[in-house]
């Protein structure tokens, strides 16, 4: 009977573990329910019952701090999460554990005293108090109808028009979960007190949403943007760290007035720099999950790996082991290892990344459809300005915490142990989505027309250097208020001409990176199939620069028919050198001006199709992109 009456209403509570940020929509949720099912005649009996259930429904350290303390009334359940939500850092979440465990117990045997509590707590209700309560709460039912409601597929995302309490143009929406549902915090545009927004249902089980009042909405002025810089006590030792890591600023390209005005926020915002000395935190707006076709356990055997690199994954893993990314394992899977070099730091140093090899994990993983953004369509975007900055969070994905359901499944081997991730670690199929998805709803409003985001890679752009500072205060404070943290050394302020996304973005127009074509010049002469089809994968990042690409690279294409000899005449050679020659010499496509006309001039042969869009007077014309087709 207690499962038939929770499921009539108990839906519409999610589950709290003690996360402040998602204390607000827990307490709303159970305030609907008392309002809803309070019955006047047997008021202390209903809300003993309402509130029984509602402890169901705390999980992890709100379970831990709630179950050993009487508590007999909603509003002082209410009372202790907010003075744990409000004092939930380290040294209070210690002493309420160590509050709550007496001495002499063992950590199972406190445990199961938490469990025989809440069992204890459920037993208190009589079978007939629970007819009565369960037919109440089937009338009350009945009588409130909700006055919105949509059901979801699984795993799909709609476009919703939802009510609202104001009838304001801009406003915040804040985000919502209800019965696993969820929408993500958003700018909206209010016609009529209905407001436009993307819901999402991320389970593999149809999901019925329901409002039984209109949402509340914020402005934008209140949310966003405080009118006081947050004030967080620091340890001054930390402190001084986080003021010391400013040296690593590279701003001596700049004026004294810029330098100073740039100097200045980032001292103000000193506390999202990542600092080398210090641990490395997570964000608290989004987990990732691993959602498996099935939970049969994926084992594979250990590589072997270098001499030389195994001091470089010891030290890698005792600095994650510090840092609490990863933590040891027993779990039943496991991944091998890889070590592969990163981009070169600002000192020119060599640097590693140790990865995991998921690609067996991958197979059986569902997949996650997110979209990532069109890096065309992000460079064609950045005309007209002046200033670029570019933004690398530290190690971004390590900024993602597993689900905890989920992280026997990261386990990975290494000669000197078995380990297990805590942060989402690269490799894994879906980490992109779940990145680009946090970055996206961080950044919402703002996104497309202040800045960009691509991963973990942050551009803000203006037409001068007043605007560009609000921007990048814009960025900095959500990025505060979601707890990233940015790598400053990998970071360029203010500059004129900046590298983004394999490409130098300059005010004149776009170009590709000479770092990244190196690989392109020093690449040697194709001598099998395979070399061809990597030659041809590393010119088509930039084969928009490169008129009539597939004319040019018909001599190579060709000998990737089935049973083609390779032969290096002279075709194959000039085809060869004249792509590279072509990004040597550095071509550059000016920005669209979707305002004014384009110029789509068109060429054809008997082995290829070719195309260029340009603007611009007629023969003063600038290349915009160029295309072409076998």
């Amino acid at each position: 009977m207690a499962q038939q009456f929770q499921s009539e209403y108990l839906k519409i509570i999610p589950q709290f573990n003690g996360e402040p940020s998602e204390l607000a929509d827990f307490i709303a949720a159970c305030d609907l329910l008392i309002n809803t099912f309070s019955d006047p005649n047997q008021e202390a009996f209903i809300n003993k019952f309402i509130l029984t259930s509602i402890k169901t429904k705390l999980i992890g350290e709100a379970k831990l701090v709630t179950s050993s303390r009487e508590i007999n009334t909603w509003n002082a359940l209410k009372v202790v999460l907010q003075n744990f939500a409000d004092q939930r850092d380290e040294n209070s979440l210690l002493r309420d554990l160590m509050l709550l465990k007496q001495e002499s117990e063992t950590p199972q045997q406190f445990c199961h005293r938490c469990q025989d509590i809440k069992s204890l707590l459920l037993s208190n209700l009589a079978v007939t108090e629970l007819n009565e309560a369960v037919r109440a709460v089937k009338h009350e039912i009945k009588k409130k109808k909700p006055i919105f409601k949509v059901t979801l597929p699984p795993r799909s995302e709609q476009i919703i028009n939802i009510p609202v309490d104001k009838d304001i143009n801009e406003r915040i929406l804040s985000y919502i979960k209800f019965n696993e549902v969820e929408t993500p915090s958003s700018f909206v545009t209010v016609k009529n007190q209905i407001a436009t927004t993307p819901i999402i249902n991320p389970t593999e089980k149809e999901l019925c949403f329901m409002l039984f009042e209109p949402l509340k909405i914020e402005a934008i002025n209140t949310f966003y943007i405080n009118p006081e810089p947050i004030i967080t006590p620091i340890d001054s030792n930390i402190d001084q760290q986080l003021k010391e890591n400013l040296k690593n600023i590279r701003i001596s390209h700049l004026n004294s007035e810029e330098q100073r005005q740039i100097k200045n926020l980032c001292f103000d915002y000193r506390d999202i720099f990542y600092c080398e000395n210090l641990p490395l935190t997570f964000n608290n707006q989004i987990k990732h999950y691993i959602r498996t076709k099935d939970n049969n356990p994926i084992f594979t055997k250990t590589y072997r790996y270098p001499e030389i690199h195994k001091e470089e994954v010891r030290k890698q893993i005792n600095s994650m082991l510090t840092q609490g990314i990863i933590r040891p394992s027993t779990s039943p899977w496991s991944s091998p290892i890889w070590i592969v070099e990163k981009k070169l730091d600002a000192s020119g140093k060599k640097k590693w990344r140790l990865v995991a090899d998921y690609r067996k994990l991958n197979e059986k993983t569902v997949n996650d459809k997110y979209p990532l953004p069109n890096i065309t369509d992000i460079l064609d975007k950045l005309g007209k300005s002046i200033y670029f900055t570019t933004l690398d969070l530290a190690s971004g994905f390590h900024q993602v915490q597993m689900n905890p359901d989920d992280i026997e499944k990261t386990a990975f081997s290494t000669e000197n142990g078995h380990y297990e991730y805590l942060r989402m670690p690269f490799g894994l199929k879906n980490a992109p989505a779940t990145f680009q998805r946090v970055m996206d709803n961080i950044l919402r409003g703002i996104q497309n027309k202040k800045c960009f985001v691509y991963l973990d890679d942050i551009i803000i752009f203006s037409t001068s250097l007043e605007e560009h500072i609000v921007r990048l205060k814009e960025v900095f404070e959500r990025l505060r208020n979601a707890n990233f943290k940015i790598q400053l050394d990998k970071s360029e302020f203010l500059r004129k001409e900046v590298a983004y996304l394999g490409h130098i973005i300059t005010p004149e127009g776009v170009k590709p990176n000479p770092e990244k074509i190196k690989a392109v010049m020093k690449y040697p002469i194709p001598r099998t199939q395979k070399e061809i089809k990597s030659f041809l994968g590393l010119l088509g990042y930039y084969r928009r620069f490169i008129p009539n690409f597939a004319l040019l690279t018909k001599p190579l294409t060709k000998c990737l028919k089935k049973n083609s000899k390779i032969e290096h005449n002279e075709q194959f050679i000039k085809s060869f050198e004249t792509c590279k020659q072509i990004l040597i010499n550095h071509p550059i496509l000016q920005y669209p001006d979707f305002t004014q006309p384009f110029i789509l001039t068109t060429d054809a042969s008997n082995v290829a199709l070719g195309a260029v869009l340009s603007q611009g007077k007629l023969r003063e014309d600038k290349p915009i992109a160029y295309t072409s087709k076998h």
